[in-house]
């Protein structure tokens, strides 16, 4: 059975030949290769080969990201194009600027740049530093940015690059987020936002309606593609979304994206690379069957116990070893061993559909050899 069948079964609930891993290896590949330390016997090998020598379907491998800042990716379901809205970037510094031109104004957000991250093949080599809503007058003017968007498919370029991945995995596409975290994290910050809630709580969520309503373009565009997996939620905490506010503004948006998606044989899947504890029970209503790099203990307060208890075999878990763990640092042998023991019994002894996996990715300080141990085990299951 080829990784791809394994994850396409599993995801699907059929029978799977032994246990399907799939670790995230391009930051730790892509930071070795840049200071030219990668071991010996990964020295010229590609993210993919590397991969296959440690038994692994695709991680990183198969993720596609898209998202505004970057609209047209190379094998991606989509690209995005302005109609009328023009878009200019100045960089000073370390610092690019982005102005949205539109016949109603113009409003722009910042970037920091990290340049000795960039160097090193470091991840957060380019933070988003001021939102492009910084006072009331700007939403009128990202509505209309937002408007005059068009997603237009490309479904010849993804098809390209499944081709090119083959048997080796199944490809994991990033839609934007859902409208209502878009907000949070991108148009007005996570510092601004729930002052903007609560002191201009019709203007936002004016501005909600309007991009669940342009998004569905983008959900039309990703049922009609080949493609089978895609997230369009992530990050939700739940020491800062409650689950009143998820019920309110990310399930309406969510839950008949992922039913729809489901007719269809595709799956809509939660990035829950945060503590995601105290929202389990509300991702389970939404029926959403794909959890991605599922963060656990000792990262967050929720265990991947606690998880398997919630979710059963209701979904797939992609996780279980935290990205700390192969970390010689942060843990030693014994508790990485220890650790290891207990997760392949929870897997072993209890009813759940994993896709084992170091989430959210393997960092460049981890120790290698403790990934080729999971390996091992793996083969051994």
């Amino acid at each position: 059975m080829t990784s791809r069948e394994k994850i396409l079964n599993l995801l699907a609930g059929k029978p799977v030949d032994g246990l399907v891993w799939a670790p995230r290896l391009k930051i730790w590949h892509d930071a070795h290769k840049a200071g030219d330390t990668l071991p010996e016997k990964y020295k010229g090998k590609s993210l993919i080969e590397i991969e296959i020598m440690l038994g692994a379907a695709a991680g990183s491998s198969a993720r596609i990201g898209w998202n505004q800042r970057a609209p047209k990716p190379k094998k991606h379901i989509m690209q995005l194009q302005f109609n009328t809205v023009e878009i200019e970037r100045k960089a000073v510094e370390n610092k690019e600027y982005v102005i949205y031109k539109t016949p109603i104004g113009s409003v722009n957000e910042t970037f920091s740049i990290n340049f000795d991250a960039v160097k090193k093949g470091r991840p957060m080599q380019k933070n988003l530093t001021e939102h492009l809503i910084k006072e009331e007058k700007d939403y009128e003017i990202v509505e209309y940015i937002y408007k005059d968007m068009a997603f237009i498919p490309t479904y010849e370029n993804y098809m390209a690059f499944e081709s090119e991945l083959g048997d080796h995995g199944v490809p994991i596409l990033n839609l934007d987020k859902d409208p209502m975290y878009l907000m949070i994290e991108n148009i007005i910050g996570y510092n601004q936002f729930f002052y903007e809630f609560y002191d201009r709580k019709k203007r936002v969520e004016h501005l909600y309606h309007i991009l669940c309503e342009k998004f569905e373009e983008l959900k039309e565009v990703a049922l009609n593609s080949p493609a089978k997996i895609f997230i369009a939620a992530s990050h939700y905490d739940c020491h800062m979304i409650s689950p009143q506010f998820y019920d309110e503004y990310m399930k309406p948006y969510l839950k008949p994206f992922a039913v729809e998606l489901k007719k269809r044989n595709k799956y809509l899947a939660f990035h829950a690379d945060a503590d995601t504890g105290g929202l389990m029970r509300k991702i389970l209503e939404t029926e959403i069957p794909f959890i991605d790099c599922f963060c656990s203990a000792p990262m967050v307060s929720t265990t991947f116990e606690d998880a398997v208890d919630v979710w059963g075999d209701h979904v797939v878990i992609y996780g279980g070893v935290p990205s700390i763990l192969p970390i010689p640092s942060l843990c030693s042998d014994k508790d990485f061993k220890d650790y290891l023991a207990k997760l392949f019994k929870t897997i072993k002894s209890k009813s759940c559909r994993v896709l084992l996996g170091i989430a959210d990715n393997v960092m460049p300080e981890a120790d290698i050899r403790r990934v080729e141990l999971i390996a091992d085990m793996v083969a051994h299951f």
